[in-house]
């Protein structure tokens, strides 16, 4: 919708925005100032520019760009979310402007446009489809033409294509599907003829699109999508020579078109298909910069994708990574969506104990939506009455000054008596059907309450009994960790580990032995976290042991080869789906000859100098386990270097890196610590004497996560030369 609204603003307004004469130096200030405003929708600073635009416009007499500037205002105000402040707004410049004239009717149609907008971001369709039918009244008038010139758009068919729009998402929200398709329909065929509304049939067939995904007949709905891709490969060739639409990006709705493919495929069982798309839109998402709703959006097709392939452990962590967006953004249907999808995977991975809390969530996000809900009707149904009453008295009052003129003073009583009758009836029934809507909304809260508690009962039943066993099998992790200060004698001056699991047991491991003359370390990351992740550690330690009992000479790339072998054959990888596995990082020390030998499966291993220099030494793009035949063809490799006294080695997974955290410099919901942002936490540690770093480290990593939820399990094991 907000796509929309922006691109209607440059195609109808920006072309008419210089009215008056002014010097040629104003006009360029002037220029540089609208060019500032624009570039600043969706920032904090978008509100001032835009009074500065005002204010400066209304300096030079152009009243045109005045009223430009007020309905970027408004767009400002939509994009923030604050509806209040955009009706106040809206309505200040409709009542004291005269705004309906011939140089200045673009804008009065776009706040009746922005205004049905906000209603349907705030959920009050009914109010909405009010604003659509003023807008689409206001185009009745619509010249059919085969073909048009590309500048040649009347401002009727931007009316009633805009209306049409409107009034088709807020019939889909409120479950009026097929009126929802005509409209958009009758938006195609509208804006077919002209060139330059070719966005507004790419959005039109966008909403056709998200309207039938949920059709049971799914080759129907495959009929839509073809349609959908079609458009994009029109707008494509359209665009490639027409410099007006060189602003505009095609991957959002490219990725929207495989994201569809991807849901329709999976309902189909045609998983092939659905993995093409699917790889279809992660390569858009790694070349193209998309908003984050985008993103989330992926992570749902690929939990879709993969519950339906049985791979459950990654369907339930895509599943858990949209619910946290959605969470994030307050979107609660969304979130709760993306939560039952995740209670469903639970169920099938027998994960009882960890549905408790999800259960919970859902409860109480339902009830909020609901809640929510009821008073967004009550609010809509209060402002309907208000402006069905303010009409009422409009009518009043004009109808008695005619028949002051034309009849006697008792039949102007008797026709206001009648009318206040008529507004009484129409009040108590409005009154009625809000009680039965409240009755109704009532007794479905009840419902799906009673049924989330029936489920929440059943799931504390469960946790009960395998609490116990969770937190046994992690002291049994624990106590295959290795104490690392033990190794302090073998020719370095300390280490240490600093490891936090995400759910009681960890997926994560480290590991070390001394062999020969030789000292080992190993840090990995082993396939999801909890009970599945800790099994798969468990084997790997136990794998690592037996690997380096055996061997006379260890190169670490022979260690990786050996374990990758080793995995393969007990979780019969070979010939399955299953794509448990790990990443790791692993160095031999020789403290005789000072030499560090380091390899890596994706993870990579850092070695800090005293003089602030750092080395880093890349893992291969390969995990453990993987059963990726293009993959297992790169050899693991080995890096050598001598070390200094007072170097120090890190090694670590990637929950550290992908933890999010530093609100206060990146906004409440903060981002990822990424690569640059853990080697800078390195770097503060490595100033630490050993026998302090596990201490510093745990400071920053809290200073960084503050308020943000533990995505994943972390583990940092540091040795001092």
């Amino acid at each position: 919708m907000k796509l929309l609204i922006y691109i209607t603003i440059l195609l109808t307004i920006s072309g008419n925005v210089w009215g008056k004469q002014a010097t040629d130096e104003e006009l360029e200030r002037l220029e540089e100032m609208v060019t500032n405003m624009e570039a600043s929708i969706g920032t904090p600073q978008a509100e001032a520019k835009s009074d500065a635009v005002i204010e400066y416009a209304t300096e030079l007499n152009n009243t045109n760009l005045v009223y430009y500037a007020m309905t970027t205002k408004l767009t400002i105000y939509l994009n923030a979310a604050n509806y209040d402040r955009l009706e106040e707004y809206a309505d200040s410049i409709i009542h004291h402007c005269d705004i309906k004239n011939d140089e200045t009717e673009y804008y009065y149609y776009y706040i009746i446009y922005l205004r049905s907008a906000a209603y349907i971001e705030q959920g009050k369709y009914r109010l909405a489809l009010q604003y659509a039918q003023q807008l689409y009244n206001d185009g009745k008038e619509i010249p059919r033409k085969a073909s048009a010139p590309d500048d040649d758009v009347p401002q009727a068919i931007r009316n009633r294509c805009n209306a049409l729009m409107c009034m088709g998402l807020a019939n889909r929200e409120m479950g009026m599907t097929t009126e929802a398709l005509k409209q958009f329909d009758e938006c195609i065929e509208i804006a077919s003829p002209y060139q330059l509304m070719l966005t507004s049939i790419l959005d039109a067939q966008t909403y056709k699109v998200s309207t039938v995904l949920k059709f049971p007949d799914k080759p129907a709905v495959l009929n839509y999508i073809d349609e959908y891709a079609q458009s994009l490969d029109k707008f494509r060739d359209v665009a490639n020579n027409n410099p007006i639409f060189s602003y505009l990006s095609l991957e959002p709705y490219q990725l929207t078109m495989h994201l569809a493919y991807v849901d329709v495929y999976c309902a189909m069982g045609n998983t092939a298909e659905a993995k093409n798309h699917l790889d279809e839109a992660q390569s858009i998402a790694d070349n193209t910069e998309l908003d984050e709703q985008l993103i989330a959006e992926l992570s749902v097709a690929k939990s879709r994708y993969y519950k339906a392939i049985g791979q459950n452990n990654l369907a339930m962590q895509f599943a858990d990574s949209a619910a946290t967006y959605y969470n994030i953004v307050s979107k609660p249907s969304l979130e709760v969506e993306s939560l039952k999808n995740k209670l469903d995977i639970m169920h099938l991975l027998h994960l009882y104990p960890q549905e408790y809390p999800v259960a919970q969530r859902i409860i109480s996000v339902s009830d909020s939506l609901a809640d929510q809900r009821y008073n967004s009707q009550i609010e809509e149904m209060r402002t309907i009455m208000d402006v069905d009453k303010l009409e009422n008295e409009t009518r009043a009052l004009s109808f008695q000054r005619q028949l002051w003129v034309s009849i006697s003073v008792l039949v102007v009583l008797v026709a206001f008596i009648v009318i206040i009758l008529v507004n009484r009836r129409r009040d108590k029934e409005k009154q009625r059907i809000l009680s039965q809507q409240k009755v109704i909304l009532e007794a479905e809260v009840a419902r799906q309450t009673a049924e989330l508690r029936e489920q929440k009962a059943e799931i504390e039943e469960k946790n009960r009994d395998i609490t116990d066993s969770i937190n046994y099998a992690q002291r049994i992790q624990n106590s295959i960790l290795p104490d690392l200060t033990q190794y302090s004698n073998y020719g370095i001056k300390g280490a240490f580990a600093f490891f936090i699991p995400c759910n009681i047991v960890s997926g994560d491991f480290y590991w070390a032995t001394r062999h020969g003359d030789e000292l080992i370390i190993a840090c990995s990351d082993c396939t999801g976290h909890g009970v599945p992740g800790a099994f798969v550690s468990m084997i790997g330690s136990t794998s690592l042991n037996e690997i380096c009992s055996k061997a006379e000479m260890l190169e670490p790339h022979d260690i990786l080869e050996e374990l990758d072998r080793n995995l393969m054959t007990v979780l019969s990888q070979n010939g399955g789906e299953a794509r448990d596995g790990m990443d790791i990082s692993i160095a031999v020390y020789n403290p005789t000859t000072r030499t560090l030998k380091t390899s890596g499966a994706r993870r990579p291993v850092f070695l800090f100098h005293p003089n602030g220099e750092m080395d880093e030494f890349k893992g291969v793009k390969r995990s453990i386990g993987e059963m990726d035949e293009s993959s297992r063809e790169r050899p693991f490799e080995t890096h050598q270097t001598q070390v200094e006294p007072g170097d120090t080695l890190y090694m670590c997974s990637d929950g550290l890196g992908d933890q999010f955290g530093g609100q206060e410099k990146n906004g409440p919901n903060g981002k990822r610590l990424m690569s640059g942002g853990l080697k800078r936490m390195l770097a503060q540690i490595a100033e630490a004497d050993i026998t302090e770093q596990s201490k510093v480290a745990e400071k920053l990593y809290w200073e960084w996560r503050g308020t943000c939820p533990q995505l994943d399990d972390i583990s940092l094991v540091g040795v001092k030369f």
